[in-house]
């Protein structure tokens, strides 16, 4: 899909009925962007896990939505929650791969940051495997910086709100 034929994208919340369009988002990641982004299984395991964590408050889930076609399907998950091993919680992001260098990941992370300063969180943490050139390019523009690696080698990143003032 060339930019020019993109529809508008509406990044919002998930909600209850969105978890019927997780199976079809996970069906438009190719294995590489499995691979990158894998914090679940694909299934419907992953769905209900999911599901469970949008009533919490120190979790959040926001979708990407294409709209002007009536399908409004989902395009793009980020999320955040409590890492346990850090005092920031932890993200995670990805976009289809049919839509992706399409500067819908960096409204993802824009949005949940935006979420995050309204809920006064202090900052953000995540991992990166080294070789995932674009997301490391996408994560430093926005401010996150490498602190370390965790016991599988990947990039652990942080980004402290409090820097930007």
């Amino acid at each position: 899909m060339k930019s020019s034929d993109q529809a508008f994208i509406d990044i919002r919340p998930l909600e209850p009925r969105d978890l019927l369009k997780i199976p079809a988002f996970f069906a438009g990641l190719s294995e590489k962007s499995r691979y990158f982004y894998h914090p679940y299984d694909f299934n419907g395991d992953a769905v209900a896990l999911i599901g469970g964590q949008l009533s919490r408050d120190d979790c959040v889930h926001l979708g990407a939505f294409e709209s002007g076609d009536g399908q409004r399907r989902m395009v793009g998950h980020v999320w955040y929650m409590p890492s346990g091993q850090n005092e920031y919680p932890v993200l995670g992001v990805a976009v289809i791969d049919e839509l992706q260098n399409a500067r819908i990941g960096q409204q993802l992370m824009l949005r949940i940051e935006e979420e995050a300063h309204a809920r006064e969180v202090p900052g953000i943490c995540l991992t990166c495997y080294p070789e995932n050139h674009k997301a490391l390019r996408v994560y430093v523009k926005r401010g996150y910086r490498i602190v370390g690696k965790n016991g599988r080698g990947h990039f652990r990143m942080e980004r402290c709100f409090a820097d930007d003032e």
